[in-house]
């Protein structure tokens, strides 16, 4: 049977342009409203277990050289000198998987502005995350991407500091060729600065009465496919309070990768909970958990409560709503597409997963719940 699947795009990290409003539109979904305001009262955590963190430092001389064409149109060769501060980033493993480690920090103009505006409007501040192994080095500028591997980038060693050359040459938009290069230093230490250990046990019910069923004995993995583990992760929930997607082991899991303006996310939402008492009535536990971002203008970037518990109370509660900060989108692009037999991405992003925490099926856009349930029912014997 052929579903034809809807989908909203958008360009990811697009942040240029005006949010859209995230509010989602109200019609005439059904309001469940059994979940609502059910988060029991937060606890004050105990003592948060820590963990030493390292710093990095970097200081690297950016070097523009234009071709005629490139000069014929106002662009001058040049050079410009950027330092960096970052503090590692503990909680967030899914934007680096092959990082040993990774920071987040400010990169700092130190000389050279005027030339740097030639190929951006950052400004002399920007944020960036670096992370690094024994061979690469990784990085971006955006927040909650995915961190990338630098190509053709030469880099040696010593002890705990790094001094790396890299170079492109890149076809600019308004004609002519530009050959970037860049020489730098890197460094790292142990910081003073003892972070909360991302991955302590919990010592308390999770206060949207969620499950504690991780079994313990899950690997880890962020390399998506068709019976692979769904990689755990621990973020805010509707009740603020922070959940491990692991316990929800043991029951058919619908996660999603959804945006507060995008229609056929709306639509999946409200649908969901027909498909939930179906199954409940045949005695299989099935939820939604959803990961949410700002909206289509800004999907990278988490959804706020107020907008999470709008909704919650428009389109009903089947399971958590968490405050998406890259996870969604981090894991499910590439991968997802070549799961699902897609050729681009957008949202709802969304894969079924099985009581063991493996995927069984993957989608981008949505038409419908019929051939899940069907897999489901097959799965279970019915």
């Amino acid at each position: 049977m052929l579903t034809l699947l809807l989908a909203c795009t958008s360009p990811v990290g697009d942040s240029s342009e005006p949010l859209v409003d995230s509010s989602p539109e109200v019609e005439d979904s059904p309001v469940d409203s059994e979940h609502v305001g059910s988060c029991g009262e937060l606890e004050e955590p105990a003592a948060e277990l820590t963990l030493p963190a390292v710093e990095l430092s970097s200081d690297v001389t950016w070097t523009l050289d234009f071709d005629e064409t490139a000069e014929a149109a106002g662009l001058f060769d040049c050079s410009y000198r950027r330092t960096y501060e970052g503090l590692e980033r503990l909680d967030r493993g899914y934007l680096c998987p092959d990082c040993d480690h990774f920071t987040g920090g400010t990169a700092t103009m130190q000389e050279g502005l005027d030339c740097f505006e030639q190929i951006s409007s950052a400004g002399a501040e920007r944020p960036e995350w670096w992370g690094w192994n024994d061979e690469a080095i990784f990085r971006t500028s955006g927040s909650n991407y995915r961190l990338g591997q630098v190509t053709d980038v030469e880099v040696v060693w010593e002890g705990q500091s790094a001094s790396f050359t890299w170079g492109s040459v890149s076809e600019l938009s308004d004609g002519g060729l530009m050959d970037l290069a860049a020489v730098g230093t890197m460094s790292y230490r142990e910081s003073e600065t003892l972070l909360p250990d991302p991955w302590a046990p919990r010592q308390t019910p999770y206060v949207g009465g969620w499950p504690q069923d991780d079994p313990g004995d899950l690997e880890l993995d962020y390399d998506l496919e068709i019976g692979s583990t769904f990689p755990n992760v621990r973020l805010l929930d509707q009740c603020q309070d922070t959940v491990d997607l692991w316990d929800f082991h043991g029951r058919w899991l619908v996660i999603d990768s959804s945006q507060p303006n995008c229609g056929p996310c709306q639509a999946m939402a409200a649908d969901f909970g027909a498909l939930q008492e179906e199954l409940a009535a045949e005695g299989i536990d099935a939820q939604m958990v959803t990961y949410m971002g700002v909206s289509l203008s800004d999907p990278l970037q988490p959804a706020d409560p107020e907008t999470i518990d709008l909704w919650i109370e428009t389109y009903g509660s089947h399971g958590p709503v968490f405050q998406d900060e890259g996870f969604a989108y981090a894991v499910f692009n590439d991968d997802l597409q070549e799961i699902s037999g897609d050729d681009s991405f957008g949202w709802p992003a969304w894969v079924l997963v099985g009581p063991d925490m493996k995927v069984v099926d993957g989608f981008i856009g949505y038409g419908g719940f019929d051939d899940v349930a069907a897999t489901i029912r097959a799965a279970e014997g019915g």
